[in-house]
Parts: C-alpha cells; sequence; structure tokens
C-alpha cells in the first residue's frame, strides 16, 4: 500500500504539480494572522528546497530509499535537523508501509483460491414429501400403497443437513395444500422427495407445479421423474440406445398372447409402481396359468399394466449417480468428481438369497431394518473384478443420461445366466432415509455424510437456476476446466 495524497491533475505521489505539505509548530506569542497561517504551509526555506526536488523526484526518491535502508542519516546535511528528522521519517515510514503491503499481497497469492460455491445470501428451503400416516391413501388401492412414503425421521435428517450450511428449511406435504403452501413461503428452492397422488406419472406432479410457479427444485425434472415411474416406457428407451435389458412385454388386459421371445420362468410386476410394491414370493412365474392369474392380479389390484420380463438368475447391484458434466462448477466437493463430471459410488449388492423372499428383493424384504430375520444380505462395496465396477458405474451413467435424469439416481442391475449385467429400472428419487436408503448406505461406505449427500444434492440443483457464486479462479473454476477439456481433445485426437 502506498501513501499518496494525489489530487485531480497530480501524479500518484502529488510531487510534480504540489509539494508536500508538511506541519510546522507555530512559535509562542505570535498574534498576528500571519503566524497563524496553515500550519501546513512551509516556510520560505522550506519551499525553496522542496523546489528544488520537483525536478528531480525520482532521483530525490530512489537517494532517500537508499540512504534509508543504509540505516544512514546523511540527509541531514542537506537541510536542517529538524525538516531533515521529518523527511527521513515520513520516507521511512512509507517504504515501510510498502514492503508490508507487498508481503501481504504476496502471502494472499500463496493461499489457494477457494473453489467452494457461495450463495449470494442464505436460502428459504422447502422440503417437499409425502408422510407415511399422514398423506391420504385411496380407499381401493392395494395393500402396499403409501409404501415408496417417508417417514418424519427422514424429513428430520434432511431439514438438519441443510440448516446446518445456515439455511432455513420447512416442510411442506405433498398434497392439495401445496399449491397455497408454496405461495405463501415462497422458497428460494424446494428440495424435492415428494413421490405423488395417484396417476401414472404421480413422481412428476409437484416438479410440473414448481415449474409452473418457477420455483426452482432439485433432482430431476418433469418428464424424467414420468419416464421413470414408467418401467415399460424405461426400458423401450434403453432398448432403442442399445443399453443391456431383459426381453420384456407389458400386459394391458392381460389375455395378450405372449411374445415368442419370452420363455418361463418370468418375473412379473406393477409397470408404474416402485419401493417393490407388488413384487413377492409369487412374482417368478414358471407356467402360462401362472402368467395369466398374476398378470389379471396386477392390473386389477394396482390398476395399471403388468410388465412381464426374463428372469435373471444372476447376482443383483444397485449403482448410486451423482453428478453432471458441470458438477465440479457447483459441489462443495469436487474433488468427488472424475472428469465427465459423475461420482462413481461403491457397489451394493443384495443378496436375497437368504431373505424373507428367497432369491426376490421383494416389497417384504425392502422394508425389514438390518436387526430383522429374513433381512437381504447388503454387501457395500460389492466384491466385482475392476473390469465389471467399471462396467456397471458406465452402464448406470448412460442409463441416467438417456431418460435425462439429473444430478442423483440409482438405477437397478442383474446378471444373467451367462454373467452379463442388465438394466432393471431406475429411481430419479431414490430413498434417503439415513442408514437405511440404498443411496445413504452406499455413501456411507465409502466415508460420505449424510448431510454431505444431501448438500450435494441441494447445491447441484440450485446451480442449474443460477443461485450459487462459483469461484473465477482454481482447479475446478469455469477457465480451468474449459483448459482441461482442450488437452483432452488434443490427447483423444493425437
Amino acid at each position: 500500500m502506498t501513501v499518496s495524497n494525489a489530487q485531480p491533475g497530480t501524479s500518484g505521489n502529488g510531487w510534480e504539480s504540489n509539494p508536500p505539505r508538511l506541519a510546522k509548530r507555530p512559535t509562542a506569542g505570535f498574534e498576528d494572522r500571519e503566524a497563524h497561517r496553515d500550519l501546513a504551509t512551509p516556510t520560505i526555506k522550506d519551499t525553496r528546497w522542496l523546489g528544488r526536488m520537483q525536478g528531480q523526484n525520482q532521483i530525490c526518491k530512489s537517494f532517500i530509499r537508499t540512504l534509508v535502508n543504509l540505516e544512514n542519516i546523511v540527509i541531514l546535511k542537506f537541510c536542517r535537523l529538524e525538516f531533515g528528522i521529518i523527511i527521513l521519517l515520513i520516507t521511512g515510514l512509507t517504504i515501510k508501509m510498502e514492503k508490508n503491503s507487498n508481503l501481504e499481497l504476496e502471502q494472499e497469492s500463496d493461499k489457494p483460491p477457494s473453489t467452494r460455491p457461495q450463495p449470494a445470501r442464505p436460502w428459504r428451503v422447502a422440503v417437499i414429501a409425502n408422510l407415511k400416516g399422514e398423506t391420504p391413501l385411496p380407499i381401493d388401492g392395494p395393500a402396499d400403497a403409501g409404501a415408496e412414503f417417508d417417514r418424519k425421521e427422514t424429513i428430520d435428517a434432511i431439514c438438519t443437513s441443510i440448516s446446518s450450511d445456515g439455511h432455513k428449511s420447512y416442510f411442506l406435504p405433498a398434497d392439495s395444500t401445496l399449491p397455497d403452501a408454496i405461495r405463501k413461503l415462497n422458497p428460494d428452492i424446494c428440495f424435492n422427495i415428494a413421490e405423488g397422488l395417484g396417476g401414472d406419472a404421480r413422481e412428476a406432479q409437484v416438479p410440473a407445479l414448481l415449474e409452473m410457479l418457477h420455483i426452482p427444485y432439485t433432482a430431476s425434472r418433469v418428464l424424467a421423474n414420468a419416464i421413470a415411474l414408467d418401467k415399460t416406457m424405461t426400458k423401450r428407451i434403453w432398448r432403442d440406445r442399445g443399453l443391456p435389458i431383459a426381453e420384456f412385454q407389458e400386459f394391458v388386459h392381460g389375455s395378450e398372447p405372449l411374445s415368442p421371445m419370452l420363455h418361463f420362468p418370468l418375473f412379473t410386476k406393477p409397470a408404474r409402481e416402485g419401493t417393490g410394491m407388488g413384487v413377492d414370493d409369487k412374482a417368478i412365474i414358471n407356467n402360462m396359468r401362472e402368467l395369466r392369474q398374476r398378470v389379471s392380479w396386477i392390473i386389477k389390484e394396482y390398476q395399471q399394466p403388468a410388465l412381464v420380463e426374463e428372469y435373471l438368475p444372476g447376482r443383483e447391484f444397485t449403482i448410486g449417480v451423482l453428478g453432471r458434466e458441470d458438477a465440479r462448477l457447483y459441489s462443495r466437493r469436487p474433488d468427488l468428481y472424475r472428469s465427465d463430471g459423475f461420482h462413481r459410488f461403491n457397489a451394493l449388492e443384495v443378496d436375497a438369497s437368504q431373505s424373507v423372499t428367497p432369491g426376490i428383493y421383494s416389497h417384504v424384504a425392502k422394508t425389514l431394518s438390518n436387526a430383522d430375520e429374513g433381512v437381504p444380505g447388503f454387501i457395500c462395496p460389492a466384491v466385482v473384478t475392476r473390469q465389471l465396477g467399471e462396467k456397471l458405474h458406465r452402464l448406470a451413467v448412460i442409463a441416467h443420461k438417456a431418460i435425462g435424469s439429473l444430478d442423483i439416481s440409482r438405477v437397478d442391475m442383474r446378471m444373467d445366466s451367462i454373467g452379463q449385467p442388465k438394466l432393471i429400472e431406475i429411481n430419479t428419487l431414490p430413498g434417503l432415509t439415513p442408514g437405511f436408503s440404498d443411496l445413504c448406505v452406499i455413501a456411507a461406505s465409502e466415508g460420505i455424510s449424510y448431510r454431505d449427500l444431501i448438500l450435494e444434492i441441494l447445491y447441484l440443483g440450485a446451480s442449474r437456476y443460477k443461485l450459487l457464486q462459483t469461484a473465477a479462479y482454481g482447479p475446478f473454476s469455469n477457465e480451468a476446466l474449459k483448459s482441461r477439456k482442450v488437452r483432452e481433445s488434443v490427447v483423444v485426437r493425437s
């Protein structure tokens, strides 16, 4: 920092057109006006001395610096003692301040730039969900209706994680009161985990409402949520993309002829449900009679088509997907992500061989806690070869992107009879019950805390609506990522 009294029309040091104004102590007893002139006005001798220096400003300054550095006071020979000491002290002070300022700048430049995204201010975050025991269920619904709804403990854990980062969190139930509640709260962003109420695309209800009200929200948007709930449509898209899936057929009436591409044993489930709803120990079909009975039961009980597919006898895995291409720019943990913008979670293997429904990861099996009898085995990280692990992650990310999912999802796969993984389904609103839901178990297995998982989802969602300010510099800044992409493209071309 340089001390300067520069005025308009002067240089930075102010000496070219105006000499330094130095205070003089008045002599006692002077009463006339001349004696009480401005204390900052130099004497005639001082003015003459300063005038001689105006034309030699740079030389004098360099000379004074040299004298100060040598701790020499030879300057006193040029002028009277008092004035020389003042000049010396002021110059020395200026030099010291400049040195300190330069040192501070050097130390500041040595500090690594922050890469953490910064909200312009704390947010009002609405956590939107369907709460077990409080969300009305259809009178004529199936016995497992509402199985996908969340418990109060899950809502509290999400709110606590969000509030711990300085934001204010509020729970809003995803029912008919939601439109008015949103208008009243006027949140900055919504953390959406709502399953919706009825209909063939119910998981898209809350995103559609928020889109209409122009309110930011987390996770996938309307279309991806609608597609993911419709397992038949998801499989059609994956098939058209050339992704590995089991042969399948949708039954709308129950009387359709079985496709010649399908052979027993088969596996049946409702086409538009989650959390294992409609999946029990009778889900595996071994003959035509069982097929007709099961398909008719699903259509009547769940009032939707039945999905019939090739039974996959191999190991079952679930793969968490977190991120997108620019995730590093907005993540609180940019180190989590690879160059494609996605994190590689540990694969989780579900061993249902000894579960309450042997060989089937059923609805009942999904509701059991670790201490309950008949709970499936959960192995995380799964014991797989590096090649298989990479293949599982690659398939999960491609499947996630194929239906337009954003930021977070969980993809289920199962091995066929020759040990090749096939995609089963995708959940764009994966469960977030701490210590219980698959995604939370997966994150915990590699040291990612529940709080970090929730805040990653929140920040990735917020970044889509420009609610975050990213660092201008650092390894994950816009410029750094652009540079990295250029380098990587050059390597690929070569």
